[in-house]
């Protein structure tokens, strides 16, 4: 795989997860997959997952990305699943680690 991969910058991401690499690295990976291949799913996935407050991000980080990326999406592209994924990530946050008894309501 090479750097004209979109695909392998995307799988690079998910491993900067288990790396714990800071967020300028995770994001000039994030951006250097976004060269070869604009509103490539699995780059933008795994950088989402890097944004949420489990991992290395906040609601606030996760959300800001999910909304910037849908509002620069062409219409029917994948990537307009974000905004769907950042609110279930809330909601498991909650659940999960708040251990908020009233999770189900939001």
């Amino acid at each position: 795989m090479g750097p004209d991969n979109s695909a392998a910058h995307g799988y690079l991401l998910r491993c900067c997860l288990g790396e714990s690499v800071d967020r300028q690295q995770a994001t000039d990976t994030y951006r250097q997959a976004m060269a070869v291949e604009p509103q490539v799913w699995v780059a933008t996935f795994n950088y989402f997952t890097f944004l949420c407050q489990k991992w290395f991000g906040s609601h606030d980080h996760m959300f800001e990305f999910a909304w910037t990326v849908t509002s620069h999406a062409p219409n029917g592209a994948d990537v307009h699943a974000m905004v769907a994924y950042a609110h279930i990530e809330q909601w498991l946050y909650q659940l999960a680690f708040d251990e908020d008894q009233n999770a189900d309501d939001y």
